[in-house]
């Protein structure tokens, strides 16, 4: 038996509404006849000005996420991108070679990005995103751009409409401002592969404060998130020259990153054993590891209030084992251990609260991604369910909990993923701002076995639980299964109402799973 003791007096810790983020890019079949349908189809499209080849299935499941912030249009992609392609009457924009990913030196070694007709841009997505009710994160090129690109990017966007881009928003069909408040500036660009690459980031560091001081005459009220790394060196001296100008640190994670040739030359470099199962569900605690020093290296620089100037912007982050599923996200496909890895991932957001500003999943359709879509139907991997399963539950704030849980030890994997020893039951808490409704998130690792656990109120309050105990389960008695497209509801969410509640409060999780409470208190 498992003892959790909460106790409801204890620090609550705001949750940001930002963290259970998406991400898309002009990559694979993520925008290309996935968001977007250049080629001939049957199916319903949404046939709305400015969507009109969104397909009407996909939207659909797009918004059952409710995602509060997307992030477009990359990643590497948006260090080569210049928004002006992508804007105005669709017969007259553009067609470019996809410079990020089009290929080496003509060569299909890398070429997963379809040549850009540009059909998908500004307008679009920004469109789509006000459909969704998310927020928009716009990363400018900082790679291949110029500061004058970037701020007639921003008048475009949130310019008044008397100004000479707010004119041409409104001559393209938007009279309103779209008020897009987060703006990223560069990607990865301390990475050799990179466009723009930045050696130092006192280089990086020069060139970002002249973008933002002249993206803020624009709008003095947006957001900037930096390109963070995972590592100090670089860390520490970016944000003592950019802490003035800096809202966000980006660090990216993608696990279990075994190696190019790994990547290329294998059929399927995770087997399917309980080895490795659990080599993989543990290694969310290296996400963890990342935020850690990341925490470190932005209280180091810039004090102990260090987070309420700048906090971490998780803004990619993924469970990635095969090159192919950069093109589409079933050869090898995603199975329900990865959805237990992304709730595991979920739950360190949520632990880490204090400084987690932001998070988007890479990436949303297709390319590595939790929508598949194919000529009739619409497939979802187990990462979208965590995801539906955390954005109905999740509460206002964290509260932490104690827990004496046994250890699951699992052994290395790749060069990334060291020995772990981490309890066999991840579980978050949440509570809402009046303190009436608690969500917990547990998952449980254990390979075989069910886990029964007893969740202990804190007897000095009178506390009394509703009877009634919303749950939501994710669950399949085989932990390697997959959705596909013969069989698409092999993963799925299971949802009941328990009528035994009670303090203290005992359930049994079953293995590999995940499962959400929702406790009422009624007084």
């Amino acid at each position: 038996m498992v003892n959790i003791n909460l106790d409801p007096k204890v620090e609550r810790i705001p949750i940001s509404t930002l963290i259970l983020g998406h991400f898309i890019e002009h990559l694979g079949r993520c925008i290309e006849n996935g968001i977007w349908m250049y080629k001939e189809t049957k199916r319903l499209l949404l046939n709305e000005f400015l969507l009109e080849r969104v397909p009407a299935d996909l939207f659909q499941k797009m918004a059952e996420l409710k995602p509060p912030i997307i992030r477009y249009p990359g990643g590497c992609f948006s260090d080569t991108y210049h928004w002006k392609d992508g804007i105005g009457p669709r017969d007259k924009r553009p067609k470019r070679r996809n410079k990020a990913w089009g290929g080496l030196l003509k060569s299909a070694l890398y070429n997963v990005g379809p040549k850009e007709r540009n059909h998908f841009g500004t307008d679009e997505f920004l469109t789509l995103c006000e459909k969704l009710n998310a927020e928009k994160y716009l990363n400018i090129n900082f790679g291949s751009g110029t500061i004058e690109e970037a701020v007639d990017w921003v008048e475009y966007t949130n310019g008044d409409k008397n100004s000479e881009y707010g004119k041409l928003r409104v001559k393209n069909g938007h009279k309103e401002p779209y008020n897009v408040k987060y703006w990223g500036i560069a990607n990865e660009i301390y990475g050799f592969w990179e466009k723009g690459y930045c050696k130092t980031p006192q280089k990086y560091a020069r060139r970002y404060i002249e973008f933002t001081k002249a993206m803020r005459k624009v709008d003095p009220t947006i957001k900037f998130i930096a390109c963070g790394c995972n590592r100090s060196n670089w860390n520490r001296p970016l944000l003592e020259q950019i802490k003035d100008h800096v809202d966000y640190l980006s660090v990216h994670i993608y696990l279990p990153m075994i190696g190019i040739l790994s990547n290329l030359l294998r059929k399927n470099p995770l087997p399917a054993t309980e080895r490795v199962y659990y080599s993989i569900v543990n290694s969310s605690y290296c996400v963890e590891d990342l935020i850690i020093k990341t925490e470190e290296d932005i209280l180091a620089t810039l004090g102990p209030n260090g987070f309420d100037k700048c906090k971490i912007a998780l803004d990619e982050w993924n469970i990635w084992y095969h090159y192919s599923q950069i093109y589409r996200a079933d050869k090898p496909p995603y199975i329900l251990r990865d959805g237990l890895w992304t709730a595991g991932v979920l739950n360190t957001l949520i632990r880490h609260a204090k400084s987690i500003g932001m998070a988007n999943f890479a990436q949303m359709v297709n390319c590595i991604g939790m929508i598949l879509t194919y000529d009739n139907q619409v497939v979802l991997n187990p990462h979208f369910h965590v995801f539906k399963m955390y954005s109905k539950a999740i509460q206002a704030n964290f509260l932490p909990i104690q827990m004496d849980c046994p250890i699951i030890t699992s052994k290395p994997f790749g060069k990334n993923i060291p020995t772990l020893k981490r309890p066999v039951l991840d579980i978050i808490a949440t509570i809402s701002e009046d303190g009436k409704t608690f969500s917990f998130f547990c998952i449980n690792k254990h390979y075989k076995e069910a886990v029964q656990a007893k969740f202990n109120f804190n007897n000095e309050i009178d506390i009394k639980i509703n009877p009634n105990i919303e749950m939501c389960l994710l669950y399949h008695d085989n932990p390697f299964i997959t959705n596909s497209k013969k069989s698409p509801n092999e993963i799925d969410l299971k949802e009941n109402t328990l009528s035994n509640g009670a303090n203290p409060y005992s359930h049994e999780f079953p293995p590999h799973s995940i499962t959400s409470l929702q406790f009422r208190i009624e007084k």
